[in-house]
Order: structure tokens, then sequence, then C-alpha cells
């Protein structure tokens, strides 16, 4: 979900409310490639405008934290869902899933004729990384 956007000496960004750790790209060039996005407009009552183009933020605390740059997305909002498509088969296990001890991200599937459908919840990562003392 984007909850924030902005520009910048001319440079559009979108801060998404997930972050880099859960994908893995093909390449494993986080920023560098643009994968498949589907844009899902919060307010459907939005005049479209002309496609601008996007460079894409994670929440976390590194500036590393590129999703993509130079996304084209036509009048890209806040509260607007992007739905990344083939991050990788293997994402949860490549990935930085618990860096930082970050929320793991949603997990939905996406088709046009069914939607957006969420089929696991955000999961806090701090008690994978958390010692049990009761051992």
């Amino acid at each position: 979900k984007v909850i924030y956007v902005k520009t910048n000496f001319g440079i559009n960004y979108a801060i998404c409310d997930g972050g880099l750790n859960p994908h893995k790209y093909d390449g494993q060039i986080p920023g560098m490639q643009i994968p498949v996005i589907t844009h899902l407009k919060a307010d459907e009552n939005t005049k479209e405008g002309e496609e601008q183009p996007w460079t894409l933020c994670g929440s976390l605390c590194t500036t590393a934290d590129v999703l993509a740059r130079n996304v084209s997305f036509n009048a890209l909002e806040q509260n607007d869902i992007l739905v990344f498509h083939r991050t990788g088969a293997y994402s949860v296990m490549e990935g930085m899933a618990v860096f930082l001890s970050r929320e793991m991200p949603k997990i939905a599937l996406y088709s046009q004729k069914d939607g957006l459908r969420v089929i696991r919840d955000f999961i806090c990562s701090d008690k994978f990384n958390t010692p049990d003392l009761n051992i």
C-alpha cells in the first residue's frame, strides 16, 4: 500500500508500507529492475492523468530500501495498492524476510475476476529473532 507520496528535485517518490526485505527479483538487484506491478486505485473516482515515472521506496530504515525506479503509473496516490507480481518463488527463503525484525508483509492473490484476496495477514517477525529464555 502507498502510504506517502512526494516529489523532490523533480523525482516522484512513493513510500510503501512494506520494504525490500520480502522480495527477491530475478538477478537479485533490488531497485534496478522493474517487476510487473498492478496499480489498484484506492478511489475509483480519481481522474486519469498522464503517466509519470515513480521511485518506489519501502519503509525500512535504510536508504537501500528501493523497490524499483522509473516505474510509470497513472495518477498514483496515497492509499493506492501496488501488487508486485513474480517477485520470486524463493522470496521467503532467499529474501531478508526478518530483516531488523520488521513485519512480514501480507500475502495476497490477485485476479481480474476475483480482485484482491488476502491469504496471510502481517506477521510480526521479532519472535523469530528473540531468544526463548524459557528453554
